[in-house]
């Protein structure tokens, strides 16, 4: 398929309440748990051929120039990694130590599709994309760090860049 054919996911009333019911269904009563209540969901003010793309993950990547992160702390390491987009994928490492990263260390892009969102603008399927990418740790016990510092100082740096689509890559 030609992805300029591809149209973009109609985000219905019906598939949102569907959606909100399955995440509802994922939260647990643990004392931990950060509550994202309600969900909010956005439509894109703009084509995507005219939109501008940041990648974040919470797989551990980081720049092989840049300090680890601390996978031994006890409370997860919350800290952030901004990793510029124009970096070479062999440059990217990955430190997380709660997930089989083998086939991410053989290539990235199957988890953190750097050179793939440069190819969707190199055919102008996405307009852009920012300066910035970022990588931090999915292993985080009490999220609040990520809610009330990282989270925020990473979606302040994306807006500062012209962010209109950022792509979540789990570990």
């Amino acid at each position: 398929m030609d992805l300029m054919e591809l149209k973009p996911y109609e985000f219905t009333d019906e598939r949102r309440a569907r959606f909100v019911d399955w995440a509802t269904g994922l939260i647990h009563d643990d004392a931990q748990d950060i509550r994202n209540d309600p969900i909010h969901f956005a439509t894109l003010a703009k084509p995507l051929s005219e939109s501008r793309i940041a990648l974040v993950s919470t797989g551990g990547l980081r720049l092989k120039s840049q300090a680890p992160f601390d996978v031994l702390k006890s409370d997860g390491d919350w800290t952030i990694r901004a990793i510029p987009s124009a970096t070479p994928r062999e440059e990217i490492r990955i430190d997380h130590t709660h997930y089989n990263h083998g086939d991410a260390d053989d290539d990235v892009n199957c988890m953190f599709p750097i050179e793939r969102v440069r190819d969707l603008v190199s055919i102008g399927f996405v307009g852009s994309v920012t300066e910035t990418f970022f990588g931090m740790m999915g292993f985080i016990p009490n999220g609040t760090h990520v809610v009330e510092q990282a989270g925020p100082e990473i979606a302040r740096r994306l807006k500062a860049e012209g962010a209109d689509i950022v792509l979540l890559t789990p570990s």
